[in-house]
């Protein structure tokens, strides 16, 4: 099963620095599965985003970023945690392309991309 789909980026920290947000700021997500009939195997979540920052940040190097991602539909939220690049884009924008898998998973975000299913 592979689901293309996007939501609203709630929160985002970068090295425990809250980022500003825009209203409604989109994340683009893929996510992808084996449904076995009694559970998921082997899932993977790519996600993409970008932020406009005040302060510059190294191209290379890797950051601890925090991501809240709230459903377009509802109130629900989900939270997880991403160590990864930060690449620059135009002016002060810079862009997070990221993937999660397996054990970096957890159930609660498994469910909340089934949820933006329905």
């Amino acid at each position: 099963m592979k689901i293309k789909t996007q939501a609203h980026l709630a929160r985002c920290t970068i090295d425990g620095t809250p980022i500003s947000l825009p209203e409604k700021q989109p994340i683009d997500l893929e996510f992808s599965t084996i449904d076995t009939g009694g559970g998921f195997k082997d899932p993977i979540l790519d996600f993409l985003f970008t932020l406009d920052l005040e302060k510059a940040l190294e191209d290379s190097a890797d950051y601890d970023i925090e991501v809240t991602l709230q459903n377009p539909n509802t109130d629900r939220q989900v939270s997880f945690l991403y160590s990864g690049p930060l690449q620059k884009g135009e002016g002060k924008q810079v862009e997070v392309n990221g993937r999660l898998k397996d054990a970096g998973i957890s159930r609660e975000v498994i469910g909340f991309m089934l949820q933006l299913l329905r």
